[in-house]
């Protein structure tokens, strides 16, 4: 049989060897095989802050337990009412005001103090749909539309009776009704046969450090919903329900303000007057914000440092400091600053309304008595006893062999987790919290 040459490679022609002249350098044997690369045996992860509410609650004692899906409690407002002035109109010594508000509150015989100074009592009233009082100055002086501007408030002072009075009608107080909700968070993944068995350059496998990785998702999840969850009012077309998040809460019912600009030594002053006007638990507050906020509200507030930066909530037990926190003394009011990684993450926005995150500042009283506490993360405990916290199921696919068949519980042949987290978010009285914002 004849020898037939198919391909004879021509030398110099094939791809490898490589030639080159010259030095041999670092930059040659870079891109070379040769070379064995060095690899750490850990992967990086402090390039960037991940979370950092779930972590303050826990160390100020503000965490705990839930057996229920919901709770309830009650809170009394202020039963000093100021109500606002609609339109009025004025006869001599006497004037009819039409009250914006359909709560009666005001009964006869009331001293009430006028926009303008002057004090006048109640000497009828004239409807409750719409809320008419009508009024008579204490002086005898006569009262001035001047006297009654739209918008302005009516201020309660008391009231004074005449000899043998005759009984006016008495007013009712009944608190609020509070609700919080569990909420339940989630997260599943599934990974190949291939993916868990493949090896790592640090001598563990891939699969390991993805379940770290997706538990630390898990974490970063239940933060952003504590901050900026938003809250169901009835059930989603799948039956979810989920409790509103704490910038929610306070933009209803919290003290809510806005600056221009950098924030200023006058803006926190007034708006920690504020705070300390409508708070009874202990003036001692948590603030959580973003990058630009605390770079200027340190510099507005250099002269209100304390010496040390954290106080004993956020101390670990070793005397190391859990965390930095930048603390000030403002009029008494105790605030300590932390840069939140959870405020910074959000983009800057320009549409219309959109708030700047990076600029906003998230005011937490911490200060509590025997009953209260101003903010509490609740973990749910089922009917096992188990507290459902960072929760992890699993569902194998190929396990093993069982009495003459394969045992499977999914179908295929991928490993399935889930992670689950049940909480609730329980705020008491938000007039003890506030949300400051720039515009």
């Amino acid at each position: 049989m004849a020898f037939n040459v198919i391909n004879n490679p021509t030398p110099g022609a094939s791809t490898s060897p490589h030639t080159a002249t010259g030095k041999i350098g670092y930059e040659n044997l870079f891109h070379s095989d040769y070379i064995r690369e060095k690899w750490g045996d850990m992967i990086i992860e402090k390039c960037y802050g991940q979370y950092d509410m779930v972590q303050m609650l826990k160390l100020i004692g503000a965490t705990g337990i839930t057996e229920d899906d919901k709770e309830f409690w009650t809170e009394m407002g202020l039963m000093r009412k100021q109500q606002t002035i609609l339109s009025a109109t004025v006869a001599a010594n006497t004037a009819q005001i039409t009250i914006t508000e359909t709560e009666q509150y005001y009964v006869t015989k009331d001293e009430i103090k006028l926009p303008s100074g002057k004090n006048v009592r109640v000497i009828a009233i004239v409807s409750t749909a719409p809320n008419v009082i009508s009024v008579e100055s204490v002086d005898g002086s006569p009262i001035l539309i001047t006297e009654l501007p739209a918008g302005d408030k009516l201020f309660h002072v008391g009231n004074f009776m005449e000899q043998c009075y005759e009984l006016p009608f008495g007013r009712r107080f009944f608190p609020d009704k509070r609700v919080a909700i569990v909420t339940t968070i989630g997260e599943n993944y599934q990974y190949c046969e291939s993916e868990i068995s493949k090896p790592m350059w640090n001598g563990s496998y891939y699969y390991f450090q993805e379940q770290k990785i997706n538990q630390k998702q898990h974490l970063k999840n239940l933060d952003n919903r504590l901050i900026f969850g938003q809250g169901t009012t009835t059930p989603m077309a799948d039956g979810a329900v989920a409790g509103p998040g704490m910038i929610q809460q306070i933009l209803l019912d919290g003290n809510v303000g806005t600056y221009t600009g950098a924030v200023v030594e006058d803006d926190i002053i007034d708006w920690v007057t504020q705070l300390k006007e409508n708070s009874e638990l202990k003036n001692e507050y948590l603030v959580l914000c973003g990058s630009r906020f605390l770079a200027n509200a340190t510099k507005a507030l250099k002269d209100y440092r304390l010496d040390g930066c954290c106080n004993g909530a956020f101390t670990a037990n070793e005397g190391k400091f859990a965390f930095k926190l930048t603390q000030f003394d403002v009029n008494g009011v105790i605030i300590s600053f932390r840069e939140s990684a959870t405020f910074n993450e959000p983009a800057d926005s320009s549409v219309l309304g959109a708030i700047s995150y990076k600029d906003s500042a998230l005011f937490l009283n911490i200060g509590s008595d025997d009953k209260i506490k101003g903010v509490e993360l609740l973990y749910k405990k089922n009917a096992f006893g188990v507290v459902e916290k960072s929760m992890t199921s699993s569902r194998n696919g190929h396990v093993g062999m069982g009495t003459g068949h394969i045992n499977r519980s999914t179908n295929n042949n991928c490993l399935e987790e889930a992670i689950t987290t049940k909480y609730m978010l329980k705020m008491s009285c938000l007039n003890n919290h506030g949300f400051l914002y720039k515009v």
